[in-house]
């Protein structure tokens, strides 16, 4: 290989990445926002997130519920009956499942069971 290549081929290396980097940093919706507007929307993506981050969680402390045989089946019973059941047993069902499902609802799909039809996961 002729020792002149290197250098050339190093300087078109050198180039193109110097063309890249004047390249803007954001691209898309974000670009065009101004800085106060998306300083703005921050806490509310924030809040969003922590939103969808808390129903995660509450659907897997109910999921366990679902899974937990000392209880009884689950399928084809809402949560509330089958935590009613398990309290009228005297099996002493977790409080938390009682307070969760009444927080979403007694018609939301938190009171479904795991293995409901209705269910967008």
């Amino acid at each position: 290989m002729n020792s002149t290549m290197a250098p050339k081929a190093f300087d078109q290396f050198r180039q193109s990445r110097n063309d890249t980097a004047k390249a803007p940093a954001t691209r898309g919706k974000q670009a065009a926002m101004p800085a106060a507007a998306a300083v703005a929307a921050a806490p509310q993506q924030a809040s969003a997130t922590a939103g969808a981050e808390q129903e995660a969680a509450d659907e897997a402390a109910l999921r366990q519920f679902d899974l937990d045989v000392r209880f009884g089946p689950c399928k084809g019973i809402s949560r509330m009956d089958r935590w009613d059941r398990a309290v009228k047993l005297g099996l002493n069902p977790p409080p938390e499942v009682q307070q969760l499902v009444q927080k979403h609802g007694l018609n939301s799909l938190f009171n479904k069971d795991l293995f409901c039809e209705e269910k967008p996961f």
